[in-house]
C-alpha cells in the first residue's frame, strides 16, 4: 500500500489549459470567517455529547453509536476541563486486541456475557485508553471562545490530522466544538462570496495524489487498522480490477452496534460488512459512491461533500479508478492558498 502524500498535482496530466489563470478566494469570504466566532458555529445536533476520564470505557462506547459520533471530548471530573479526545476506532482496536479474535469471531457471541467475566476489562476507564498509543489522531488543540472562525479555520487546514477543535473558555471549561463538518457546511452556504476559487479544477487543487486503498476481499478490520496506522477516517474500496466500487469509514463501526453483539462482524470481508451497513443504516449513506473527475471544479468538491455529509470525494479516471482523493482540509487549505 502506497503512503498519503499531499501536494499540489502539476499539468503532467495534459491538462496545460487554463494553468495560468488564477483563482483567488474573495476578500468578502475572508471578512465573514474573520467576522464569525467560534461560539457562532453550533453543532447541527445541538449536542456536545462528552465523558470523564474516569468514565467506563463501555459507557462510552454506547454513547458514540447512540448519538451516532465518532468521538467524544474527555474532560477532568475535577472542574470539568477539557483533558482530550477519544475515538469510537481506539476502543473498537483495544477491545479486538483485548480479547481477540477467537473469543470475538461468534455469530451467537453475548458480548456483555464475555466482558462480563473479564473483571479487568470491566474496570477499564477512558484513562486507561488514553496512556494506551493512540498516536497523533487526537491532537490536543483547544482555542478559546473569543477567538474567531478563521484562526480554527487555518488550524484546521494547516494540520490533516487535526479533524475537530474544542472551544474552552478562561476556565478551560468545553464550551463548543468546531468540527470539519461544520466548516463544510459554512463554505457551501457562503459558496456565492467564495470568489473564483470555487471554479478552480480539481487537477490544479490541493489534494492527496496518491490514495491507500483497501480490497473489498479484505476483512473489514484490516479496513480499520489502515485507517488508524495512516491517521485516516476513510478508505476507497476496490475490486481486483482496482476500480472504485465503495467507501469505508470509520463511522461504519457503529455496524457493530451499540450492544456490541456485533463484533464478528469485523473478521467478515470488506464488501460484506458495507452491505451490512447500507442495510441497515441506509438513511445515514450516500446512495451511490460519491466521486468526481479530475475536471470538475473545487465547488462540485464542496457541494458534493456538503449535501452527503462525507469527509472526502475521490477523483476517478476514465476506468473509474480512484487516481487521488481530496479532503475537507485540503479545500480549506486550497481556499486560504494564495496562486500565483
Amino acid at each position: 500500500m502506497s503512503s498519503n502524500k499531499r501536494q499540489r498535482t502539476n499539468d503532467s496530466e495534459d491538462k496545460s489549459e487554463g494553468k495560468d489563470v488564477k483563482h483567488t478566494t474573495s476578500n468578502e469570504f475572508l471578512r465573514l470567517m474573520v467576522r464569525t466566532k467560534v461560539m457562532d458555529m453550533q453543532p447541527p445536533s445541538g449536542i456536545v455529547f462528552v465523558c470523564q476520564r474516569t468514565s467506563n470505557v463501555i459507557d462510552v462506547w454506547k454513547g458514540l453509536i447512540r448519538h451516532n459520533f465518532l468521538s467524544v471530548p474527555v474532560l477532568q471530573k475535577t472542574g470539568e476541563k477539557y483533558y482530550g479526545f477519544i475515538d469510537i476506532a481506539d476502543i473498537v482496536r483495544y477491545v479486538v486486541e483485548y480479547f481477540g479474535e477467537k473469543r470475538l469471531n461468534q455469530q451467537d457471541l453475548d458480548f456483555w456475557e464475555l466482558a462480563g467475566k473479564e473483571e479487568p476489562f470491566k474496570g477499564k476507564t477512558i484513562n486507561d485508553l488514553m496512556v494506551y498509543p493512540i498516536g497523533k489522531r487526537n491532537p490536543f488543540h483547544p482555542v478559546h471562545r473569543d477567538f474567531t472562525l478563521f484562526h480554527a479555520f487555518e488550524l484546521l487546514a494547516r494540520s490533516p490530522e487535526l479533524h475537530r477543535i474544542p472551544v474552552v473558555d478562561t476556565n478551560r471549561k468545553l464550551v463548543n466544538l468546531i468540527t470539519q463538518s461544520q466548516i463544510i457546511t459554512f463554505i457551501n452556504s457562503n459558496l456565492p462570496i467564495l470568489g473564483d476559487k470555487k471554479n478552480k479544477p480539481l487537477y490544479q487543487c490541493i489534494h492527496s495524489q496518491k490514495v491507500i486503498t483497501i480490497k473489498e476481499t479484505n476483512l473489514a478490520l484490516d479496513a480499520f487498522t489502515v485507517m488508524t496506522e495512516n491517521q485516516l477516517s476513510g478508505l476507497p474500496v476496490v475490486n481486483d480490477e482496482g476500480k472504485l466500487v465503495g467507501n469505508i469509514s470509520l463511522r461504519d463501526l457503529k455496524a457493530i452496534r451499540e450492544d456490541g453483539h456485533m463484533f464478528w462482524r469485523l473478521y467478515q470481508t470488506v464488501s460484506t460488512f458495507l452491505m451490512r451497513v447500507k442495510n441497515e443504516f441506509y438513511k445515514d449513506r450516500p446512495t451511490a459512491i460519491v466521486t468526481v473527475s479530475a475536471e470538475d471544479t473545487l465547488q462540485d468538491a464542496i457541494s458534493k461533500m456538503a449535501e452527503h455529509g462525507i469527509h472526502r470525494v475521490y477523483i476517478v479516471d476514465s476506468n473509474h479508478k480512484p487516481r487521488s482523493v481530496i479532503t475537507i482540509s485540503e479545500i480549506m487549505e486550497e481556499i486560504l492558498k494564495v496562486d500565483g
